[in-house]
């Protein structure tokens, strides 16, 4: 019974963490999809506001979580049976009855099937819910003042159970100094590794859709989008960032972050997470480029003589010419996990007792690449997106204690659509699709495919 315990909390605080993680992923751009609304002006400040509200019709579909085989792998050494262990991460799992076991000739579940999985929700989208409200002052022509708050949540509840509440997200707040130095935010707000790739996942696929529902079905949104499948999210947290001025469209960004630990693993962190991204940008009439390199690093402890680095890289770029718009980027470093930089679990972390001649809670290596193709001839969109995020095995995965046991996510990849049409500068109705194919290392599969359409309300 403690055991059954344990795995659901792990379950849900997983659903959780990713919920959180999705959230951080989508506000990149909320300004740019409608006009802000400007709420008035008293003391020589002015007042906004800016959000969106959504809803759409969401069906999931395709293979069940894998399972341990009917019968155990046999070790060809030993003769001795080998219990697989699928190693949690990666994949689309489901706690709830929207698994449908396959029947054998009897109409019984068939033993060491992983099933199917079929749902319809009705979700918030990429972009959550969010209402935002800002204050800013012009104190001279060089020098600006602002502050800012955003609260986000979602319409679905944790695994479709109505009475259960839904929490605000109070997911911004901050203040910031713009001068002809530069810009300098103080508070909660976007990191700078991840965001770019980020951006152009909202921009030219689901800005206003809704992609993967996530890593299970009964989570509440927002959703995923395309993180995961070559994208990590770019997540909110506490922190100091310096934006330099633009010298020939080259702008420098540093940040330092409240530190982040991994929970049941390395979980102590003694110094703040630096951040960094540079990115170039020019701009015409009927063109825009922009390149960007990110960056991020974490030192991470267990106990005194036992220490971890996480560290990662992000690359890439756009262009656009006219209404057709390119994208494409990627991401490589060790502890990054799939959703989001540093979000542990058993995948992001390795094995807890190796085996001699290993150490505990080795971080694993990641990467993962993604690109984006968008036409907007100002009426309607056509968005195509297709990615993969891909897991290195340790040393210890392959020959440690438990090597032959335990199997590890390897691939997750996708590939996206979707068609917008704006109803108006501030109404838009998205019908998208992503289907989803994952792979572990000792072979074991699932494709998951999602279909999905609703209404976006933005200002």
């Amino acid at each position: 019974m403690k055991t059954i315990f344990i795995a659901k909390s792990r379950a849900l605080r997983k659903g959780l963490l990713l919920a959180g993680a999705l959230f951080a992923s989508c506000l990149l751009a909320p300004r740019e999809a409608a006009a802000e609304i400007k709420l008035g002006e008293a003391g020589g400040w002015e007042a906004y506001s800016h959000g969106n509200i959504g809803v759409f019709l969401t069906h999931a579909f395709g293979d069940g979580y894998p399972v341990q085989p009917a019968m155990p792998d046999i070790d060809p050494l030993t003769g001795m049976p080998i219990e697989r262990t699928i190693v949690k991460g990666g994949g689309v799992g489901s706690s709830n009855n929207s698994k449908i076991p396959n029947l054998d000739a009897e109409g019984n579940s068939i033993p060491g099937d992983q099933g199917k999985l079929r749902q319809w929700r009705l979700r918030t989208g990429f972009s959550p819910n969010i209402f935002g409200f800002g204050v800013r002052r012009q104190v001279t022509p060089d020098l600006r003042l602002r502050a800012h708050f955003s609260i986000w949540g979602s319409i679905e509840t944790l695994a479709g159970q109505k009475v259960r509440r839904i929490d605000a997200d109070f997911k911004e707040g901050y203040g910031a100094v713009d001068a002809p130095w530069g810009t300098l935010t103080i508070g909660r707000h976007q990191g700078l590794f991840s965001r770019g790739i980020v951006e152009m996942n909202f921009l030219y696929l689901h800005q206003y859709g809704v992609g993967s529902h996530g890593g299970d079905l009964y989570n509440s949104g927002p959703t995923a989008g395309m993180i995961g499948f070559g994208v990590l999210a770019a997540f909110f947290q506490p922190g100091f960032t310096y934006s330099s001025p633009k010298f020939g469209g080259i702008q420098v960004n540093v940040g330092v972050y409240d530190p982040v630990q991994i929970t049941g693993s390395l979980e102590q962190s003694r110094t703040p997470r630096p951040e960094f991204e540079i990115t170039w940008d020019t701009k015409s009439d009927s063109t825009f480029a922009k390149v960007f390199v990110n960056g991020t690093y974490q030192k991470l402890y267990k106990a005194a003589e036992l220490e971890e680095e996480a560290m990662g890289v992000g690359y890439g770029g756009r262009l656009e010419l006219g209404p057709i718009h390119f994208g494409a980027g990627g991401h490589y470093g060790k502890g990054l996990g799939l959703g989001y930089a540093l979000e542990g679990g058993d995948t992001s972390v390795g094995q807890i007792d190796p085996g001699p001649g290993y150490e505990p809670f080795e971080l694993r290596t990641f990467e993962g690449y993604s690109a984006f193709f968008q036409y907007a001839p100002g009426k309607f969109d056509i968005n195509l997106g297709a990615g993969q995020s891909r897991v290195h095995l340790l040393e210890s995965d392959i020959r440690g204690k438990q090597a032959k046991a335990n199997s590890v996510v390897k691939t997750q990849t996708a590939v996206a659509a979707a068609f917008v049409y704006h109803l108006s500068e501030r109404v838009h109705w998205d019908i998208d699709v992503l289907h989803a194919m994952y792979h572990w290392y000792k072979g074991e599969k699932q494709n998951v495919t999602f279909v999905n359409s609703g209404i976006t309300l933005g200002w």
